[in-house]
């Protein structure tokens, strides 16, 4: 919690919401969460149409319009394996869903009164930490238990994260240690595409390139 609290502290001192991509993706990589893969990314924007249809306001900088958040994990818990795959959108859960148990989302100097918990990738993390301690038949909450859970998830945004979202992610790498996650950020100009030897997604005026380390 006083961690949490620093963090909410140095987010108003220097008065800024969102990073942009590339300076979410910088900061994801200095507290150790790497970009997805390149096969990831593809199945999914091949997959949910949602994906690769952004507006081009999502073209390297915050925009106000729809985020969508797909994760997939892969984990050996007590009791084996188990792998599951979630969808999210901003704003989407209603006023009487339950709040949140794991994760603490974080009020931002700018959007102040906006509610983050409403982010799509703060519902997702959530969700994942829900199913996880389902899976270890209600041992979730003793940090011993949740350390015995290895395993991979990634993580795929159609735009930069926020600052609380960011914060998000932290909580739940702190959370589930042994987890390794990784995140990626679409960003699409214009309509519609394939992804061509050098990592680039082109067509009729669609360009979704990874971030750092392609």
């Amino acid at each position: 919690a006083e961690s949490l609290s620093v963090y909410a502290q140095c987010i108003q001192d220097l008065h800024v919401d969102n990073l942009g991509v590339v300076g979410t993706r910088l900061l994801l990589t200095k507290i150790g969460i790497l970009d997805v893969s390149l096969s990831f990314m593809e199945r999914v924007i091949a997959r949910f149409p949602c994906f690769a249809c952004q507006g081009a306001a999502s073209w390297g900088a915050p925009s106000e319009k729809t985020v969508h958040c797909y994760a997939e994990y892969d984990v050996e818990v007590g009791s084996g394996p188990l792998a599951g795959a979630l969808l999210r959108e901003n704003g989407l859960r209603g006023p009487s869903g339950p709040p949140p148990r794991w994760l603490r989302a974080t009020a931002l100097p700018i959007s102040a009164f906006v509610n983050r918990e409403l982010c799509a990738e703060f519902q997702l993390l959530e969700a994942t930490c829900e199913a996880l301690a389902r899976a270890l038949a209600g041992s979730g909450y003793h940090e011993s238990s949740r350390a015995q859970v290895h395993g991979s998830m990634q993580v795929l945004v159609t735009g930069a994260s926020c600052m609380s979202c960011v914060g998000a992610f932290r909580q739940f790498q702190l959370l589930w240690p042994g987890i390794r996650l990784s995140v990626g950020t679409v960003r699409v100009r214009g309509i519609a595409a394939t992804f061509d030897d050098s990592g680039i997604f082109h067509s009729r005026g669609m360009v979704v390139q990874r971030e750092l380390g392609d």
